[in-house]
C-alpha cells in the first residue's frame, strides 16, 4: 500500500508520532509519501530541499520513501494532492487541512485528519 503524508501542520505538528506511524509503515512493507504543498507558481528544487531539511530537523529524514511537492499560487493543492495520489495509485493521507481530506475523501481514499482537541 502507498500512504501519502502532509508536511506543512501534520508531520510538523506531530514529528514524533508521524515518523513512528511511517517508520512503522516501511518496516511491513508499505510505501510512505510525504506529499507536500508550496504556495508557488511550481514546485522547484528550492522547495524540495527545503521541505528535505525540515523533516531532517523534526528527526524524519529515514521515515519516507518518496517526497513529493505540488504547487498553487494560492496554497490551493487539495485537486493536486488528490491527482497525484491517483496517479501513484495511493491508497491514504494524512493531512490536516479539511479541504485535503474531503478532497481525498470525495475521490475514494481513506484520508485521516489528526488534530489537537
Amino acid at each position: 500500500m502507498v500512504f501519502c503524508f502532509d508536511l506543512d501542520g501534520t508531520v510538523t505538528a506531530f514529528p514524533e508520532q508521524m515518523c513512528a506511524l511511517m517508520t512503522g509503515l516501511r518496516a511491513v512493507g508499505h510505501r510512505v509519501v510525504v506529499l507536500s504543498g508550496a504556495k508557488a507558481d511550481t514546485a522547484t528544487q528550492d522547495h524540495v530541499d527545503a521541505k528535505r531539511a525540515l523533516l531532517a530537523q523534526l528527526g524524519c529524514a529515514d521515515c519516507y520513501d518518496t517526497l513529493v511537492v505540488v504547487a498553487n499560487p494560492k496554497n490551493d493543492v487539495a485537486d493536486l494532492k488528490v491527482a497525484y495520489m491517483r496517479q501513484a495509485n495511493a491508497d491514504a493521507l494524512v493531512d490536516n487541512d479539511h479541504a485535503n481530506v474531503r478532497a481525498a475523501r470525495k475521490a475514494g481514499f481513506l484520508a485521516l485528519r489528526p488534530g489537537r482537541t
